[in-house]
């Protein structure tokens, strides 16, 4: 698959996840590369959110979000 290539190489990874849980879903062979929003209801593995505010595990995932941990990858 995909991310146990992305993993082997010397390439920085940023693996975003919402709803989803990394450990069933990858990227696999580099867990600590693995960013989420932690809220109570993440991961629930579930095509229908049932949480109060409506896919919060995904709009909290921001581009400035995104950008600050692009950024520290690079930098570690």
């Amino acid at each position: 698959d995909w991310s146990s290539d992305v993993c082997s190489s010397d390439l920085n990874l940023v693996a975003l996840f919402g709803p989803t849980h990394p450990a069933r879903t990858g990227p696999y062979g580099c867990m600590n590369d693995v960013q989420r929003i932690e809220i109570p209801c993440a991961p629930c593995m579930k095509s229908t959110c049932r949480n109060p505010t409506d896919r919060e595990c995904l709009t909290l995932i921001t581009p400035e979000w995104i950008a600050e941990q692009v950024v520290f990858r690079l930098e570690t």
